[in-house]
Order: structure tokens, then sequence, then C-alpha cells
């Protein structure tokens, strides 16, 4: 397994892109897709080597917050798009606002505060399935991970997201654990 950063055109190689291979993985205990429902669906990765930051390559923050209703929420992906029907090569980018718990157990009665959810304005322009573990950002704050999404990339329906602020402690534990930890 890699992480490859800095790419925005995988018909371009650019100088800051770097593609490191990831040492260990870290899958939330909780994560079990056999049970029907995706709860833990989160995992932290120690790469072998430490990625270059400069002006194109640099860490997210992590939320101080929980995400409120209504908040807009940028989510990249390299998924096709159903409207143009053809591959990209170009990383995609829509806005979507997040939705109540109440509207998102209406469609999912199993989803609780590890999951958000969100809901787009434009039809064909939501995360697609195959965008599961993209980023959902908002004001520069990693708020949420894809988790699930319909194969159709529909709006009309909610798209949901592991609730990051909800998995701090976890995150915070896990990055200071020996087993996380390696010299680089």
């Amino acid at each position: 397994m890699t992480v490859a950063t800095g790419i925005h055109d995988l018909k371009v190689q650019e100088s800051f892109t770097q593609v490191i291979p990831v040492a260990k993985a870290l899958i939330h205990p909780d994560y079990n897709p056999r049970e029907g429902h995706i709860r833990g669906d989160i995992a932290l990765v120690r790469l072998e080597q430490a990625i270059v930051m400069n002006d194109k390559v640099f860490p997210i923050k992590l939320p101080t917050r929980d995400v409120d209703v209504d908040m807009p929420v940028v989510v990249t992906g390299w998924v096709n798009t159903v409207l143009e029907n053809k591959p990209v090569t170009a990383l995609q980018e829509i806005v979507t606002h997040t939705i109540s718990l109440r509207q998102c157990k209406s469609a999912f009665p199993w989803v609780d505060k590890s999951i958000f959810c969100t809901t787009a304005t434009n039809w064909g322009t939501g995360p697609c399935d195959g965008d599961s573990g993209g980023p959902a950002m908002h004001e520069g704050y990693l708020v949420g991970l894809v988790s699930f999404a319909t194969a159709a990339c529909e709006t009309t329906y909610p798209q949901g997201f592991t609730n990051v602020y909800f998995y701090l402690k976890w995150i915070n534990e896990n990055m200071l654990s020996d087993y996380m930890s390696l010299p680089y």
C-alpha cells in the first residue's frame, strides 16, 4: 500500500508529487463492514518516510468542533462523474451541505453521531461509491471521510461520512502509541 501526495492531474507529473509506502496501518476496532452498517470506518497509517512539505503539499488540520447542520463541506475524489461518463484524470471537487442526524437516520436508521450525512444541490455531483476514504473539508479542517454513497452519485439521497471529530480521542491516543511510532 502506498500514499500519493501532490497529485491533482493523473496526466501531469509534478515535481512536488510524492509516492511513499505505508509501513503500518491501524484500523479502528469498531470497523466491521459485515454488520450491514459502517461504524469505525477510519484508519491511521504510518509512512516509511516523512512527507516533504511545501506550498502544494501540507497537512490538513483536525477539527476542533463537531459539524453543524447545513455546513458547507468540500469533498474531493477521483471517481468518474455520472454526467460525463468518461474516465477522470483530474481530481474532482464538489461542495455539499451537512444535514441533521434525524434526516440522516430517516435514510439510514443505524446512523449515530460517529457519522454525518450530506446532500448536494445538483444531480450527479455528490460523492460516488468509489470515493470512499476521500476527504470532506470545511475551512481547512478535515471534518469527515467519505464512508458510503450511491454508485450513481445521487444528490437527493444522503451520503455518509465518518465524523473525524467523533474519533479525535482515538486518533490522538494512537498517533502517540508505540505501535504507530517509527524513526525517520
